[in-house]
């Protein structure tokens, strides 16, 4: 019974020494603006809103899109070029993580890309 006490101390501790560790973290990602994700080819009115997440297919035509989701029911369709759109800021102040996906002959080729005013 001591053993599981001090088990579940210890780990209770660990977790807030990592919360607080993680506060002081700086955000190292490089930044493109807002105007350079229209080289994407998305229009502005399919960017999801803030905490939804979007799949952009390259490919399909626009009325063929599917709709912004919740980021826990978005779906990632694996055998054709795809962009994955996420909102991690606000619907004032959006900050949009896109991961890119291009079919390639063996996989696919990824990169993340991130937009923001800036």
């Amino acid at each position: 019974m001591i053993k599981e006490k001090l088990l579940i101390l210890v780990f209770a501790l660990g977790t807030l020494l990592s919360c607080v560790s993680n506060q002081n973290t700086t955000d190292n990602r490089v930044y493109n603006s807002l105007e350079s994700m229209s080289l994407l080819n998305i229009p502005e009115e399919f960017l999801p809103s803030s905490g939804n997440c979007k799949v952009w297919f390259p490919d399909y035509a626009i009325d063929k899109q599917p709709f912004s989701s919740s980021c826990k029911s978005s779906f990632m369709e694996r055998s054709i070029s795809q962009i994955f759109i996420t909102n991690e800021g606000t619907d004032e102040t959006p900050v949009y993580s896109v991961l890119e996906m291009i079919k390639a002959k063996e996989g696919f080729t990824a990169r993340t890309l991130y937009f923001k005013n800036i």
